[in-house]
């Protein structure tokens, strides 16, 4: 059982990692993407592929295992990095919906307010 969810959470993992990785590669590959849209969809699958990779290995490492625990320092950074990742991951869904807002209401007015300087600030 144990080695069967091991290979199935480990699929999970390299899909997820290929997935995010491929969206970014081909926003920093392709000219015309390099929009504030995708400059946050960007960072999204950054953040995506941060968190998966903050927990996933130990997972796996304890489902091979027989020793099951993790000592105190290891379970508080990872319970802080999720944590930061989980936050960060909200401002930039935050930073989106400004976007889109100003994309859609907005629309003459928005190469001057959703500038390259604007969306580093965010």
């Amino acid at each position: 059982m144990e080695v069967s969810l091991f290979w199935i959470f480990s699929l999970f993992y390299i899909f997820s990692l290929l997935a995010n990785g491929m969206i970014f590669g081909l926003i920093c590959l392709d000219l015309r993407l390099h929009t504030p849209m995708y400059f946050f969809l960007s960072h999204l699958a950054i953040i995506d592929m941060s968190y998966a990779s903050n927990n996933v290995p130990k997972m796996l490492a304890n489902l091979v295992n027989q020793k099951r625990t993790i000592s105190f320092v290891p379970c508080v950074m990872q319970t802080f990095l999720y944590l930061g990742f989980a936050a960060t991951e909200c401002l930039i869904l935050v930073a989106m919906s400004y976007d889109r807002f100003v994309a859609i209401c907005h629309p003459l007015q928005y190469t001057v307010i959703m500038n390259w300087r604007v969306c580093i600030v965010l």
